[in-house]
């Protein structure tokens, strides 16, 4: 036998046969547990909370109501306005009121 394989079924069809007898006393004698939910689903549900959020507050707010006329949703995405166009739609340019 090898150095550091002592206890070790060599024999495949023994190896077998005690790896079901292991899964079966897994099976009856374990404790039952959950596995959590991916990673990914709790990213998700917390980027949907976040947005959730943020839009109730740009619903409610007191402030940038000529902004939110024009742009009612909230996004995490860019909206690929250039700077002048920034400027008129939050009112903050040199352009007459």
């Amino acid at each position: 036998m090898k150095k550091g394989t002592k206890g070790l079924n060599q024999n495949k069809k023994n190896t077998a046969v005690d790896l079901l007898q292991l899964a079966k006393e897994v099976i009856t004698k374990g404790d039952p547990f959950f596995l959590p939910k991916p990673l990914s689903y709790l990213k998700s549900e917390i980027r949907t909370a976040a947005l959730r959020i943020w839009q109730d507050n740009w619903d409610n707010g007191e402030t940038g109501r000529s902004t939110h006329d024009i742009v009612p949703g909230v996004s995490n995405k860019p909206v690929g306005w250039n700077k002048e166009e920034l400027m008129f739609v939050t009112g903050q340019g040199p352009f007459p009121s």
